[in-house]
Protein backbone atom coordinates (compact mmCIF):
# COMPACT_ATOMS: atom_id res chain seq x y z
CA UNK A 1 0.00 0.00 0.00
CA UNK A 2 1.27 3.47 -0.87
CA UNK A 3 2.09 5.87 1.96
CA UNK A 4 0.89 9.48 2.02
CA UNK A 5 4.30 10.72 0.88
CA UNK A 6 4.25 8.23 -2.01
CA UNK A 7 0.78 9.33 -3.09
CA UNK A 8 1.61 13.03 -2.83
CA UNK A 9 4.76 12.57 -4.93
CA UNK A 10 2.80 10.67 -7.59
CA UNK A 11 -0.14 13.07 -7.67
CA UNK A 12 1.19 16.62 -7.38
CA UNK A 13 -1.97 18.30 -8.72
CA UNK A 14 -3.96 17.92 -5.53
CA UNK A 15 -3.67 19.01 -1.92
CA UNK A 16 -2.84 16.10 0.40
CA UNK A 17 -3.10 16.41 4.18
CA UNK A 18 -2.11 13.94 6.88
CA UNK A 19 -4.83 12.98 9.33
CA UNK A 20 -3.39 12.70 12.81
CA UNK A 21 -4.43 10.13 15.38
CA UNK A 22 -5.19 12.96 17.80
CA UNK A 23 -7.38 14.55 15.13
CA UNK A 24 -9.30 11.30 14.67
CA UNK A 25 -9.81 10.90 18.41
CA UNK A 26 -11.07 14.49 18.71
CA UNK A 27 -13.51 13.98 15.82
CA UNK A 28 -14.74 10.69 17.30
CA UNK A 29 -15.43 12.35 20.65
CA UNK A 30 -17.32 15.14 18.88
CA UNK A 31 -19.39 12.54 17.03
CA UNK A 32 -20.68 10.90 20.22
CA UNK A 33 -23.30 13.64 20.56
CA UNK A 34 -25.31 12.27 17.63
CA UNK A 35 -28.45 10.17 17.88
CA UNK A 36 -27.66 7.00 15.90
CA UNK A 37 -24.68 5.09 14.40
CA UNK A 38 -25.23 6.45 10.88
CA UNK A 39 -25.32 10.06 12.06
CA UNK A 40 -22.33 9.49 14.34
CA UNK A 41 -20.21 8.12 11.52
CA UNK A 42 -21.29 10.90 9.14
CA UNK A 43 -20.35 13.45 11.79
CA UNK A 44 -17.02 11.70 12.43
CA UNK A 45 -15.94 11.81 8.77
CA UNK A 46 -17.07 15.40 8.40
CA UNK A 47 -15.35 16.53 11.60
CA UNK A 48 -12.09 14.84 10.58
CA UNK A 49 -12.26 16.61 7.23
CA UNK A 50 -13.29 19.99 8.65
CA UNK A 51 -10.78 20.05 11.52
CA UNK A 52 -7.76 19.22 9.39
CA UNK A 53 -8.70 21.40 6.42
CA UNK A 54 -9.45 24.36 8.68
CA UNK A 55 -6.00 24.12 10.29
CA UNK A 56 -4.37 24.10 6.84
CA UNK A 57 -6.55 26.98 5.60
CA UNK A 58 -5.91 29.16 8.65
CA UNK A 59 -2.15 28.62 8.26
CA UNK A 60 -2.38 29.54 4.56
CA UNK A 61 -4.42 32.67 5.27
CA UNK A 62 -1.95 33.88 7.90
CA UNK A 63 0.80 33.80 5.29
CA UNK A 64 -1.09 34.98 2.21
CA UNK A 65 -3.90 37.33 3.27
CA UNK A 66 -5.60 39.17 6.11
CA UNK A 67 -8.72 36.98 6.03
CA UNK A 68 -9.88 34.72 8.83
CA UNK A 69 -11.65 31.37 8.45
CA UNK A 70 -14.35 30.02 10.75
CA UNK A 71 -17.11 27.40 10.77
CA UNK A 72 -20.42 28.55 9.28
CA UNK A 73 -23.09 29.08 10.57
CA UNK A 74 -21.33 28.24 13.86
CA UNK A 75 -19.63 25.39 15.72
CA UNK A 76 -22.83 24.92 17.74
CA UNK A 77 -24.94 24.41 14.61
CA UNK A 78 -22.88 21.46 13.37
CA UNK A 79 -24.77 18.89 15.43
CA UNK A 80 -28.11 19.78 13.84
CA UNK A 81 -26.61 19.87 10.34
CA UNK A 82 -24.52 16.69 10.47
CA UNK A 83 -27.35 14.74 12.05
CA UNK A 84 -28.98 14.95 8.59
CA UNK A 85 -26.57 16.19 5.92
CA UNK A 86 -23.11 15.55 4.52
CA UNK A 87 -20.88 18.60 4.31
CA UNK A 88 -19.58 21.46 6.45
CA UNK A 89 -19.21 25.14 5.61
CA UNK A 90 -16.37 27.57 6.25
CA UNK A 91 -16.72 31.34 6.05
CA UNK A 92 -13.68 33.28 4.82
CA UNK A 93 -14.48 36.99 4.63
CA UNK A 94 -17.30 37.29 2.08
CA UNK A 95 -16.50 33.87 0.63
CA UNK A 96 -18.05 30.60 1.74
CA UNK A 97 -16.63 27.12 1.12
CA UNK A 98 -18.46 23.85 1.62
CA UNK A 99 -16.38 20.70 2.19
CA UNK A 100 -17.93 17.48 0.89
CA UNK A 101 -16.02 14.43 2.18
CA UNK A 102 -16.20 10.92 0.76
CA UNK A 103 -14.47 7.64 1.59
CA UNK A 104 -15.01 6.30 -1.94
CA UNK A 105 -11.78 4.73 -3.21
CA UNK A 106 -12.36 5.46 -6.89
CA UNK A 107 -13.95 8.90 -6.82
CA UNK A 108 -16.01 9.66 -9.94
CA UNK A 109 -18.33 12.47 -8.85
CA UNK A 110 -18.80 15.33 -6.44
CA UNK A 111 -22.29 15.01 -4.90
CA UNK A 112 -23.58 18.01 -2.95
CA UNK A 113 -26.80 17.92 -0.89
CA UNK A 114 -29.42 20.30 -2.26
CA UNK A 115 -29.62 22.27 0.98
CA UNK A 116 -26.05 23.54 0.51
CA UNK A 117 -26.95 24.76 -2.98
CA UNK A 118 -30.54 26.02 -2.87
CA UNK A 119 -30.94 27.57 0.59
CA UNK A 120 -29.90 31.19 0.17
CA UNK A 121 -28.45 31.52 3.66
CA UNK A 122 -26.39 28.33 3.25
CA UNK A 123 -25.27 28.34 -0.39
CA UNK A 124 -21.55 28.75 -0.97
CA UNK A 125 -19.23 30.23 -3.54
CA UNK A 126 -17.23 27.01 -3.77
CA UNK A 127 -17.83 23.30 -3.13
CA UNK A 128 -14.71 21.27 -2.38
CA UNK A 129 -14.52 17.50 -2.85
CA UNK A 130 -12.36 15.71 -0.28
CA UNK A 131 -11.39 12.04 -0.37
CA UNK A 132 -10.77 10.71 3.15
CA UNK A 133 -8.80 7.52 3.91
CA UNK A 134 -8.87 6.17 7.46
CA UNK A 135 -7.91 2.56 6.66
CA UNK A 136 -4.33 2.70 7.93
CA UNK A 137 -4.02 3.88 11.54
CA UNK A 138 -0.42 4.98 10.96
CA UNK A 139 -0.93 6.74 7.64
CA UNK A 140 -4.39 8.27 7.32
CA UNK A 141 -4.86 11.10 4.85
CA UNK A 142 -7.26 13.32 2.94
CA UNK A 143 -7.02 14.57 -0.64
CA UNK A 144 -8.74 17.61 -2.12
CA UNK A 145 -9.60 16.18 -5.54
CA UNK A 146 -11.27 19.27 -6.98
CA UNK A 147 -13.83 21.99 -6.54
CA UNK A 148 -16.81 23.53 -8.30
CA UNK A 149 -18.48 26.91 -8.09
CA UNK A 150 -22.13 27.42 -7.18
CA UNK A 151 -22.80 28.51 -10.75
CA UNK A 152 -21.25 25.30 -12.09
CA UNK A 153 -23.42 23.10 -9.87
CA UNK A 154 -26.64 24.95 -10.75
CA UNK A 155 -25.99 25.31 -14.49
CA UNK A 156 -24.01 22.16 -15.31
CA UNK A 157 -24.69 19.77 -12.44
CA UNK A 158 -27.13 16.88 -12.54
CA UNK A 159 -29.91 17.04 -9.95
CA UNK A 160 -30.98 13.69 -8.48
CA UNK A 161 -34.50 13.86 -7.04
CA UNK A 162 -34.10 10.56 -5.15
CA UNK A 163 -31.22 11.64 -2.92
CA UNK A 164 -31.66 15.41 -3.40
CA UNK A 165 -28.12 16.12 -4.59
CA UNK A 166 -26.41 18.08 -7.31
CA UNK A 167 -23.48 16.26 -8.89
CA UNK A 168 -20.62 16.88 -11.28
CA UNK A 169 -18.19 14.32 -12.63
CA UNK A 170 -14.62 14.54 -11.44
CA UNK A 171 -13.61 15.55 -14.98
CA UNK A 172 -15.81 18.65 -14.69
CA UNK A 173 -14.17 19.85 -11.47
CA UNK A 174 -11.34 22.35 -11.19
CA UNK A 175 -8.38 20.40 -9.81
CA UNK A 176 -5.95 23.16 -8.88
CA UNK A 177 -6.97 24.63 -5.52
CA UNK A 178 -4.83 27.69 -6.22
CA UNK A 179 -7.44 28.76 -8.79
CA UNK A 180 -10.00 29.01 -6.00
CA UNK A 181 -7.94 31.63 -4.21
CA UNK A 182 -7.19 33.38 -7.51
CA UNK A 183 -10.91 33.91 -8.16
CA UNK A 184 -11.94 35.21 -4.72
CA UNK A 185 -14.31 38.13 -5.04
CA UNK A 186 -15.84 37.10 -8.36
CA UNK A 187 -19.60 36.60 -8.61
CA UNK A 188 -19.91 32.81 -8.82
CA UNK A 189 -23.44 32.49 -7.44
CA UNK A 190 -26.36 31.40 -9.64
CA UNK A 191 -30.06 32.11 -9.10
CA UNK A 192 -31.84 29.74 -6.72
CA UNK A 193 -35.55 28.90 -6.30
CA UNK A 194 -37.51 30.80 -3.66
CA UNK A 195 -38.99 27.72 -2.02
CA UNK A 196 -37.10 24.55 -1.12
CA UNK A 197 -38.72 21.64 0.76
CA UNK A 198 -36.64 20.97 3.86
CA UNK A 199 -36.48 18.19 6.45
CA UNK A 200 -38.24 19.23 9.67
CA UNK A 201 -35.01 19.38 11.69
CA UNK A 202 -33.43 21.75 9.20
CA UNK A 203 -36.51 23.97 9.22
CA UNK A 204 -36.10 24.33 12.98
CA UNK A 205 -32.42 25.15 12.58
CA UNK A 206 -33.18 27.97 10.13
CA UNK A 207 -35.82 29.59 12.34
Amino acid sequence: MFSLSDLASIDTKHLWLKISLAGQEKAWQQAQLYSNPSARYNAYINQVCLNHFLIWLQDWLREESNLNACVYPSEESLQSILEILNGTAIQMGNTRLVLIPTETLDVETLCVPQEWVDIKTWMANYYIGVQVSLDDDDDCWMRVFGFATHRQLKNQGTYNECDRTYSLTIQELIENLALLFATLGLNLIAEVPKDVTLPADLKLLLL
